[in-house]
């Protein structure tokens, strides 16, 4: 069996971190992967073995006519596309999906994201042999799904294992001598909702003085807006006294590092603002439990998988938040529970366990042998 995963790689992006653990715990599910990847400059240079992965950069978000040829060449059984709206328009995406079809290719496309009003999604769910969704949660939010229905499958986000390490020698590391330490991480964006973490933060710093926010948080491709959030956020801070209690990291780390690093905190806050019309589910939630500290998250459909190994918190309400974390932090027995339910979480999810999910999903679709278009055809005649 030789999957192609079709998909951004060696970027900072977290899709493409998402992709390099598939890709790695598929290689050690006995799972034979090639990486047809986006092709710019940071992977230009990678079309050759690397490891057990061929990398093959074949596709544009304008053109995604290199991607059939590739397969051809590495005499591919299926395509997994890992899709976000960003990386190529859904219209032509299923166009891609009806030629692999037609040609014997099966496909298998993971949403990584669920527009409401996108109708090209039903299209492609009725042409595609499986649609992956992290969550049982996202399936009202696909387009006409119930004519697809059979072919949605959950196969929830992997969970990277961290090591554990000590949190006060993590601290000593970093210079960091606060009773109290709380941590946010992901890319520098609006809907990240840093500017009421701050708020929040004020609000412990009136009961706790020696409070710390680490916050590490790199620039997106989009790197106006991460100049603007980071700007606004340092004002902010400024304008509030808090700037000696906030840090921020905005270089890029792997993840391995950036887990050790977060694992200097007492309680993660990942406290996004809703965006309107778009369900997704978020990565950064299943590394944020990796750590085995006690997190924190906005109640919201990125974290809809998620459920008593959290703690939630109404969206946009700074001032409850704060009074979240002074109880949690207060709490040292609460915050021990929910780090024993996040570690069976992570064992539960972690990327091996993921990993194989996906491997049967791929037997099942190859030995499938009805053609989805036909599939789809019938459903629409009813």
């Amino acid at each position: 069996m030789r999957i192609g995963l079709v998909t951004n790689w060696a970027r900072q992006c977290g899709i493409a971190e998402y992709s390099r653990y598939l890709a790695d715990a598929l290689a050690e599910a006995r799972v034979e992967v090639a990486v047809l990847a986006r092709d710019n400059p940071a992977t230009a240079s990678a079309s050759a073995p690397q490891g057990a992965l061929t990398v093959c950069p074949c596709w544009s978000s304008t053109d995604l006519s290199g991607v059939l040829s590739a397969a051809d060449d590495l005499r591919l059984d299926l395509l997994h596309f890992q899709h976000e709206f960003s990386f190529f328009p859904t219209d032509q995406l299923c166009g891609l999906v009806r030629q692999a079809t037609g040609r014997g290719l099966r496909c298998v496309a993971t949403l990584h994201s669920v527009a409401r009003y996108r109708a090209a999604t039903a299209r492609l769910g009725m042409l595609a042999d499986a649609l992956i969704i992290h969550a049982e949660e996202h399936r009202p939010d696909l387009p006409d799904h119930d004519l697809y229905a059979s072919r949605i499958a959950v196969i929830p986000q992997g969970t990277p294992l961290f090591p554990r390490a000590c949190r006060s020698e993590v601290r000593r590391e970093m210079g960091i001598r606060s009773r109290c330490v709380l941590a946010t991480f992901g890319f520098l964006r609006s809907y990240k909702g840093l500017e009421d973490v701050l708020d929040a933060v004020s609000l412990v710093a009136r009961d706790i003085e020696d409070v710390t926010w680490l916050v590490f948080s790199s620039l997106h491709d989009d790197t106006a807006e991460g100049l603007r959030v980071y700007w606004e956020l340092r004002r902010r801070a400024a304008s509030l006294g808090l700037l000696r209690h906030l840090r921020i990291y905005t270089e890029f780390l792997p993840l391995p590092e950036l887990g050790r690093l977060l694992q200097a905190a007492d309680i993660i806050v990942l406290y996004y603002r809703p965006v309107p019309h778009i369900t997704a589910s978020s990565g950064a939630g299943r590394a944020a439990l990796a750590t085995g500290r006690p997190v924190v998250v906005a109640d919201m459909s990125y974290f809809a998988d998620l459920g008593e190994e959290v703690v939630k918190v109404e969206p946009e309400d700074p001032r409850l938040l704060g009074s979240t974390l002074l109880n949690l932090w207060s709490d040292p027995a609460r915050r021990a529970a929910l780090a024993r339910r996040a570690e069976a979480k992570s064992a539960d999810t972690a990327w091996p366990v993921v990993a194989h999910a996906h491997r049967a999903l791929y037997e099942r679709v190859i030995a499938d042998s009805v053609v989805p278009e036909l599939l789809a055809s019938a459903a629409l005649r009813q």
